[in-house]
Order: structure tokens, then sequence, then C-alpha cells
């Protein structure tokens, strides 16, 4: 539950700052489906390719796909956290 709880969590953050990074990036600060679409598969293939090297890696790690849904729903909790904070 904790490894879960911390997946939650650090996908959040990584949303948050990888949105945020965009904003910057393009000076538009709406979020834009095109936006929402590319940092999902963004984290998405993050979180998997993670999954994936703790498979092949053998170091008493064992990579999920408890884990990747995890980190998804990371993904929702730090987009929801930059749009309550856009509205604001």
């Amino acid at each position: 539950m904790f490894d879960k709880i911390v997946h939650i969590l650090l996908f959040g953050v990584f949303t948050s700052l990888l949105i945020l990074a965009r904003f910057r990036q393009k000076q538009d600060f709406h979020i834009r489906f095109p936006l929402v679409l590319h940092t999902f598969f963004t984290a998405l293939l993050f979180g998997i390719l993670i999954e994936l090297i703790q498979l092949w890696m053998n170091m008493g790690r064992e990579g999920s796909i408890a884990d990747v849904l995890a980190d998804m729903a990371g993904y929702f909790a730090g987009l929801g956290l930059i749009w309550i904070y856009k509205i604001n």
C-alpha cells in the first residue's frame, strides 16, 4: 500500500512539473486537449518503462501493472491540482 502511495505522489509531482514546463515553454497557460494527451502518454510510457526496467534488472523489485495504474492515478491527481491552480 505504501508503495502505491509513493507512486501516486511521485507521478503527481512529475505531471505537475511537466505541465508547468510546457506552460512556460509555449507561453500558453491554458489546459488544452493536446497538452493533456501529450503529458498523459509521456507519463504512461515513463511508468511502463520503469516497470519493464524493474523486471529486467532482477534486483529484488518486480514490475507490476498495479504500479502503472498507481502512476496514472498520480497523473490525474497532478492534472487535477494544476487545473485547480489555474482556476484560482
